[in-house]
């Protein structure tokens, strides 16, 4: 959590934060829902490469976004490759010489001011 709060401090304009609730709100699968979303699009990021994909704060090289159904999620952190993650918190924790898991939007190519997402990470609900 202190890892989360510090991310929160000194996240930067690539980025964007989300409830669980917002994501439901757009559909049954994660990677479409926050390609979808008001603050991803309002914030300028794209899924249109691999993304590293925490889950709990655990890296979770091999997943896909969809392996996380949106009704488990209580908020995902979305944060984009240049001027997203300013803590630095994330990458060091990724497995070394580990490929980000590619997304499956289809979104291909670079569009004009947006940037590439790359470090996502779900905080699940707790189970009851």
């Amino acid at each position: 959590m202190a890892d989360f709060n510090q991310r929160l401090r000194l996240r930067g304009t690539n980025s964007a934060l989300l409830s669980g609730d917002e994501l439901l709100a757009k559909g049954g699968q994660l990677t479409l829902a926050l390609q979808f979303s008001n603050e991803v699009s309002a914030n300028g990021l794209r899924f249109d490469s691999g993304v590293c994909l925490f889950i709990d704060g655990r890296p979770m090289p091999g997943f896909s976004l969809d392996a996380v159904r949106p009704e488990r999620v209580a908020t995902v952190e979305v944060y984009g490759a240049s001027y997203g993650e300013g803590s630095g918190t994330l990458a060091p924790r990724w497995p070394r010489n580990v490929p980000c898991t590619e997304t499956s939007t289809g979104v291909r190519g670079r569009a004009a001011n947006r940037a590439s997402a790359k470090w996502v990470v779900v905080w699940t609900k707790p189970q009851n």
